[in-house]
């Protein structure tokens, strides 16, 4: 019995080195500085907002990409669209990087993107949103190599109002006001205006 034991165990051991090899995990940790850029802008005229993505995970290649958004929902949530839609233009002023074009990112480097915003001639007024989107894309494999790679996207939000004056004209109003007692009194909670 304890022969029978000896060998079953020898057999799991070898079994188990010949078929295990080492795995690795993936790792992303991407920023976007910075997070989020309100402007008011006049038609037919552009800026350039400097953006750093910084990887300090695995290296990775990233793609930048631009699309519309929506809010969703009365909790904050968004829609994110699968293209930019809206008058406003973009374009990327670096010589290397352009929109949907992946680079290369190594582990602690970070890169700048260089946004240029215009608003064409005859735009109508309003708010558009947007969101830069630094996305990771499939790296490619090893030879032999097996596994799953991920893929993430982390965002800047872009609010940009088209007025004639480049000046918000925002009239606020108050939707309700709610009390709430912090003591009771006898029983009763009293309540102030």
């Amino acid at each position: 019995m304890r022969k029978k034991l000896l060998t079953y165990g020898i057999w799991l051991l070898l079994m188990t080195c010949v078929l295990t090899r080492p795995v690795s995990a993936q790792q992303m940790s991407l920023s976007i500085y910075p997070p989020l850029i309100k402007a008011t802008i006049k038609p037919s005229k552009s800026f350039i907002v400097a953006f750093t993505v910084k990887n300090e995970g695995d290296p990775v290649f990233i793609k930048p990409l631009i699309r519309s958004f929506s809010p969703t929902g009365i909790l904050g949530n968004i829609a994110i669209g699968s293209d930019a839609q809206g008058p406003i233009q973009f374009s990327l002023d670096n010589s290397v990087i352009s929109f949907n074009e992946p680079f290369f990112l190594k582990t602690k480097q970070s890169e700048q993107l260089l946004l240029r915003i215009r608003v064409p001639e005859g735009a109508p007024y309003g708010d558009y949103y947007y969101t830069l989107l630094a996305q990771t894309e499939q790296m490619p494999g090893l030879i032999g190599s097996h596994g799953a790679t991920s893929i993430a996207a982390i965002g800047s939000t872009l609010l940009i109002s088209v007025s004639p004056t480049e000046k918000m004209e925002t009239q606020p109003t108050i939707e309700s006001i709610v009390l709430v007692p912090r003591k009771k009194f006898f029983l009763l909670t009293p309540a102030f205006v």
